[in-house]
């Protein structure tokens, strides 16, 4: 039993770690793609976290910066998780303020206090 135990935590860890590089290499793919098309995506401090039951992405600050369409948005930090037993359920946390600027429309900030 012992052997079994050991066993399935090394898979659950060796799977977890595949799954956290995975992720981190998708989120990377996924913002070169768009600087590529000329609009910048920043997550500042990204970090991929949550060993054992859990898997998440965070950032300590995010922007995007689409000079061509004009917009320029801005935030603090995003917390994203999944359940490992549940992965199609995502919460996602965003912190403030969040910045927008936006052609046509006068700057916007919002924060919760």
């Amino acid at each position: 039993v012992a052997i079994l135990v050991v066993v399935m935590a090394a898979t659950l860890t060796g799977v977890w770690y595949y799954l956290a590089g995975e992720l981190d290499r998708r989120v990377v793919s996924a913002l070169d793609a768009a600087g590529g098309g000329g609009t910048a995506i920043a997550c500042d401090g990204r970090e991929v976290f949550g060993y054992p039951f859990r898997i998440g992405l965070s950032c300590d600050a995010v922007g995007v910066d689409a000079p061509a369409n004009g917009i320029r948005l801005s935030a603090g930090s995003l917390r994203t998780a999944a359940q490992i037993y549940q992965p199609s359920h995502i919460v996602a946390e965003l912190g403030g303020p969040l910045r927008a600027t936006v052609p046509d429309l006068p700057p916007l900030e919002m924060n919760v206090p």
